[in-house]
Parts: structure tokens; C-alpha cells; sequence
């Protein structure tokens, strides 16, 4: 009899052990992945949706180099991407109803806008030309004017109406706006001896861009920086494929330092030195979110862009972030580039851009990234004062820029 009972409650016990792993398979592959299918003979994990209904553009819209103009002097915030990120933070809502309101545009002239630079007021200078009508999709507005910006000007005019110019890189533009100067935002900024090149007297200055910004009295000390590649480290690498939908278990190919997946719908090599390049054949061949819908296609493009960069690059940067650097492109197709930067200075990538992605109707065809990791090393470099940067390097913007060796980046001028 009690052998009996035992054999029984094994064979329950068997039963209930074999229940258990069943629900617990489904579990998993409902709650980790969603579905599976396959494509072109490799496996794919389809995402469950997320409901979303606004996009991440800051990356996207951020300048790259800002001043604020007040009675007392202009404030410059060189080498200081908090600063910099926390003025146009302050600014963007006045910025949003700027654009949203803009009057009919009149053209000025070279020295009008000199002029302009001298008076109280918040300039924004971007790496690439904004397309206006993107910078004020992503801002969640409209602009009713051709044109794009390299750089922004925004002054007070009466009653702290506020007076919008376009540097346009070739012309330059005035707008009359229903919006308010942001005077009250900018309180507590205090001049740093910054300025631009064409307001100084110094004729050395008289070589480079006009519009350069300068602090002469700047700090010739910058930190050096370790450069790592994160890319080696192979959770991350799974990570990735899993973002992008692939199975990281399925077969690749071994190259000299790196990995290949090649199937019918898409390419994909990962090497060792940090380089990521995919070349997407049919375009729902990756299991991406859609990003979300912009009137501009040109806005809509980059934020597709900037969803894939922020999930991959980005999250391995260290103390560096990433931003966009260009918008080039048309009829449903366009090649968005980024690049790293460590406390608002850029980081030269052997002339490489750090992502460059294109963008086909809304869908990524194609990356190539590099991927990389900075950290302060705990060492500094010297750097010229601006004089004598100005001297040597005559006709450029004459800008701070990291350059990346390999195990160490430092500081130094770049016309």
C-alpha cells in the first residue's frame, strides 16, 4: 500500500512539474519578446507596441554653442555642456512661440546683424543648417517660411517683445513675433568675458569666422579623456541585436576581428575596433518602433534616427552624450549624422561621424556607427589662448574640439 501511494504522488509530482514548465516557456516568451517569426533564415523577436504619443527631439535641436548678451557683459559657456543645455532649456519655450508666430521675414544685411550681436539678446549657433521648419516641428509648433538657421537670434525689442534673426549662412532674416523676450528666465546669468570675434578689437580676431565665440580669459587646462570600446563587451552586443529583434544566439559568420550576420533581408558586421555597419534590404526586416509622425519629414527622420542612436551608441557613451550633426536628403530619403561630445566640446572621430543613419519613408535602411566610451582620465592637456589659436588657424570657426587617438583624447583648436 504505500509503495503504491508513492508511485502516485511521483507521477502527480511529475505531472505538475511538467505543467509548470510549459507556463513557464509561454511566460517568458510573452513577457521577454512577444512573437517570434523568421525571416530570411534568422529568428526574430517582434516587440509588443508601446503606446507613445510625443518623441525626444532635445539631442535633435540642440545647438552647439549658445551666448547670452546681458547689460553687464555676454556670458559664454565654452567647454560647459550643462550650461549650455540649461539655457536653451530655459529659452525653448520662448523660442516655440518665436517660430509659431513669426512674422513675414525681412532681409538684412552683414552689418545690421553685427550690430544685432552686440545688443542684449540670446544667440544660438547649430553644427549643421536647421531646416526652421523642422526645429519647429520638433518643438511642437509651426513655421510658415522657407529657410534654414545655422545660427538663431533672439533680441528684445519694445515692451520685451521679442525680435527673431536668422542667420541663414548665406543672408540673414528679422521676424517680428507675438512672443516675449525671456527675461525673467535668464536672470541670474553673469557675463565671463565672452564675445564674439567681429566685437573684438584685437585685429588677430579679424582672421577668423566673424561669428566665433570667444573667451579670452579661458581656463588653458582641459582634462584628457580614456577612450573604450564598449563594443567588445558581448552583453552589450546582445543588447543591440535584441533591440534591433535579432536573435543574438542565431549563426554568423567570424571575420578578422569581428562578427557578420547576412541573410536575404539585411547585413550586419559588429567589429571588435567598435564599428557597426547594417545595410536593411526590405524595410520592416527590424523589429523597431515606429518613431512618431511629423508633419516634416526632414523632423520625422531624425527622430527615427535618434530613437536607433539613443539605444545603442548613446547607452554606452560613459561621460559623453550624443547629438545630431546634419540633416541631408529629400523625397522620402535622408542621411542623419551624430557625434559624441564631452562637455559640449566634439569629439573628432578620425573624420568619421559617429552614427550616420539613413532614413527611408520613415524606416532605417541602412547605419553605420562607431561605438565609444569617455571618461575624464584624471590628467589634463594645455591649450593655446584664443589669440594665439586665432593666429595659427586663420579663417575658420575656431572651435574646441576633442580628437579621438585611440586610447586617449585631448583637447585642442580646430579651425
Amino acid at each position: 500500500m504505500n509503495k503504491r501511494f508513492v508511485e502516485t504522488v511521483k507521477t502527480v509530482l511529475i505531472a505538475l512539474l511538467a505543467l509548470l514548465a510549459v507556463v513557464l516557456f509561454f511566460a517568458v516568451r510573452y513577457y521577454s519578446s512577444g512573437s517570434e517569426y523568421e525571416v530570411g533564415g534568422l529568428h526574430f523577436l517582434q516587440k509588443d507596441p508601446v503606446a507613445e504619443t510625443t518623441g525626444d527631439i532635445s539631442a535633435a535641436a540642440m545647438p552647439a554653442a549658445v551666448s547670452v548678451r546681458t547689460p553687464e557683459g555676454c556670458f559664454v559657456p565654452l567647454a560647459d555642456g550643462g550650461a549650455l543645455e540649461d539655457i536653451y532649456t530655459r529659452c525653448t519655450p520662448a523660442l516655440r512661440e518665436a517660430l509659431g508666430t513669426a512674422g513675414e521675414p525681412v532681409e538684412i544685411d552683414r552689418h545690421r546683424w553685427q550690430t544685432l550681436l552686440s545688443q542684449q539678446g540670446v544667440y544660438f549657433a547649430f553644427d549643421y543648417p536647421v531646416e526652421l521648419s523642422a526645429l519647429a516641428s520638433w518643438l511642437g509648433t509651426d513655421f510658415s517660411w522657407q529657410g534654414s538657421a545655422s545660427a538663431l537670434l533672439m533680441t528684445a525689442g519694445e515692451e520685451d517683445t521679442l525680435w527673431l534673426y536668422v542667420n541663414h549662412g548665406d543672408s540673414f532674416s528679422g521676424y517680428a513675433t507675438q512672443a516675449k523676450y525671456p527675461s525673467a528666465e535668464l536672470e541670474g546669468i553673469k557675463a565671463n568675458g565672452g564675445e564674439f570675434a567681429c566685437l573684438l578689437s584685437d585685429d588677430v580676431y579679424k582672421k577668423i569666422d566673424p561669428d566665433a565665440l570667444v573667451v579670452e580669459e579661458m581656463d588653458n587646462y582641459f582634462p584628457t579623456l580614456t577612450v573604450g570600446l564598449p563594443l567588445s563587451d558581448s552583453e552589450l552586443r546582445e543588447d543591440i541585436l535584441e533591440h534591433l529583434g535579432v536573435n543574438p544566439y542565431a549563426d554568423y559568420s567570424v571575420f578578422t576581428g569581428g562578427m557578420l550576420y547576412l541573410y536575404n533581408d539585411f547585413r550586419l558586421a559588429i567589429s571588435s575596433d567598435g564599428t557597426f555597419e547594417l545595410d536593411v534590404y526590405a524595410t520592416d526586416a527590424l523589429a523597431l518602433e515606429d518613431a512618431p509622425v511629423y508633419d516634416d519629414p526632414a523632423a520625422a527622420a531624425v527622430e527615427a534616427a535618434r530613437r536607433l542612436v539613443q539605444s545603442t551608441i548613446a547607452e554606452s557613451c560613459a561621460e559623453a552624450r550624443v547629438m545630431c550633426t546634419g540633416v541631408e536628403g529629400g523625397n522620402g530619403v535622408y542621411t542623419v549624422t551624430f557625434a559624441y561630445y564631452v562637455n559640449g566640446v566634439r569629439v573628432s572621430t578620425g573624420g568619421s561621424d559617429a552614427a550616420k543613419i539613413t532614413v527611408t519613408e520613415g524606416k532605417i535602411t541602412a547605419a553605420d556607427m562607431i561605438f565609444r566610451s569617455y571618461t575624464e582620465s584624471g590628467e589634463e592637456s594645455y591649450v593655446l589662448s584664443p589669440g594665439y589659436a586665432a593666429a595659427l588657424i586663420p579663417g575658420g570657426q575656431m572651435k574646441l574640439v576633442y580628437t579621438d587617438s585611440g586610447g586617449t583624447a585631448a583637447v585642442n583648436w580646430q579651425g
